[in-house]
């Protein structure tokens, strides 16, 4: 799909370069600036024409904002009931609590952002309209979203005591207490130092195509322009700094609901209203 839209874009930088050596108007002979508010973020453009009906305009957006979720802790639930029902006296000889790790949550920061540079290119096919189709290219991070989080210090703190206990006492033939981080019917089990660290990735580089009313250089000082379009970003996928917990993330937050409209979604709205500034 991206070597498609890299395919149809190239045709049309070269369509507008053989337009221009017939144009009257030279290329490069205005320039303007503009400041916009989109579903990509705020964001910042310069623009220049390449000739009477045909725009370029390059710069950048961000959008950033977090949220937090707390999701529930698991634990295999056999050793603790072994532990408490036959070594209850060993826990307390070792100022040991099960309740750490029963009913307790992990908070974890969900940071999304949007941090991208574009090229874009306006065709204007009507001389007396404002109207125009604009095809381009946005780039910029993979990572969509970054889901980040620990494990409670004294639930971490616990396991780890309740494991010691069990390695010295082998003749128990317990295994060690596994956590791990709730996710619908399944757990994310955490590094081994109790942290979670996953994200949400898309393609780096992300075709455009799209239609809109105004013009990024106007024959007044300043202008007005509306865009509706989408970004091709792919299929998101689960990553994870954590080699070992990728499998089990694209396999248990593929179950969400949130990971399911995720996947579906390969195509990003893109809705911009933006006001320009003529330099010359």
């Amino acid at each position: 799909m991206t070597k498609t839209f890299t395919k149809i874009f190239a045709a049309i930088i070269f369509a507008f370069i053989t337009v221009n050596s017939y144009s009257q108007t030279k290329a490069f002979n205005s320039m303007s600036v503009g400041l916009d508010i989109s579903t990509t973020g705020g964001g910042l453009e310069v623009s220049s024409n390449i000739n009477s009906f045909i725009n370029l305009r390059a710069g950048f957006s961000a959008l950033p904002f977090s949220y937090n979720y707390d999701f529930d802790i698991d634990y295999n639930t056999d050793v603790l009931y072994e532990l408490r029902t036959n070594y209850s006296s060993e826990l307390a000889a070792n100022n040991i609590s099960l309740s750490h790790l029963e009913n307790v949550t992990a908070d974890l920061k969900a940071k999304t952002g949007l941090y991208n540079g574009k090229i874009l290119v306006d065709i204007h096919p009507f001389k007396s309209s404002s109207f125009h189709v604009t095809a381009g290219v946005y780039f910029g991070k993979k990572r969509l979203v970054t889901i980040k989080g620990r494990l409670p210090e004294e639930t971490w703190r616990t396991a780890n005591d309740v494991n010691n206990l069990i390695g010295r006492n082998p003749s128990w033939g317990l295994s060690p207490v596994e956590l791990g981080v709730v996710v619908g019917d399944n757990t994310i089990q955490p590094d081994d130092n109790g942290m979670v660290d996953a994200g949400i990735q898309i393609n780096g580089i992300k075709p455009y195509f799209g239609i809109g009313f105004g013009r990024t250089i106007s024959q007044s000082q300043w202008g007005f322009q509306f865009d509706l379009g989408c970004m091709y970003h792919g299929t998101p996928k689960i990553v994870s700094k954590n080699a070992g917990v990728v499998d089990v993330l694209n396999d248990e937050l593929g179950s969400s609901d949130f990971i399911d409209i995720m996947n579906k979604v390969k195509f990003y709205p893109v809705i911009s209203f933006k006001v320009t500034k003529k330099i010359f």
